[in-house]
């Protein structure tokens, strides 16, 4: 079977195995505040102007057991850094899905399409009511754009 990157995009150059990504937004640090910390082995910060006065930390594409050491790392910092968690901050994941096949893809995009509902479940009432992060199922456009990616066969 082709890997979902191939079929997309044509080519074979594909970065195989289970990868993630990790964007998280913090306010009431800089970054300089950040000059020292050892999760910097695996991400960098920028700043974020939607946020005031923050920054965000964004990982390089990691494998599992990165992840885990990345997020200790941050952690620690954290701990003596207090950095705040406001309705502007987010946290993003991003997982590698170029080695996939169509039908592993659909699958989990199904999975997410069902669950959502669920882990929104946990979320506070600004995260489910903000004009930022919409559900899929209250969007036209990724509605659409769904039915006809999942729809085929």
């Amino acid at each position: 079977m082709e890997s979902v990157f191939k079929l997309f995009r044509g080519k074979s150059d594909v970065r195989t195995g289970s990868f993630f990504g990790i964007e998280l937004e913090i306010e009431g640090v800089r970054i300089a505040d950040t000059e020292d910390a050892s999760f910097l082995r695996h991400s960098r910060v920028v700043e974020d102007h939607s946020l005031r006065g923050g920054i965000e930390i964004v990982t390089n594409p990691l494998p599992l057991k990165d992840v885990s050491e990345f997020a200790k790392a941050y952690e620690a910092w954290a701990r003596e850094r207090s950095p705040v968690i406001t309705e502007r901050c987010s946290t993003h994941i991003h997982v590698n899905a170029q080695d996939m096949t169509y039908e592993q893809l659909r699958s989990f995009l199904w999975l997410s399409v069902a669950v959502e509902g669920v882990l929104m479940e946990y979320c506070s009432d600004w995260r489910r009511n903000n004009t930022y992060c919409y559900l899929n199922h209250t969007t036209t456009n990724t509605v659409q754009w769904l039915r006809e990616l999942l729809l085929r066969s």
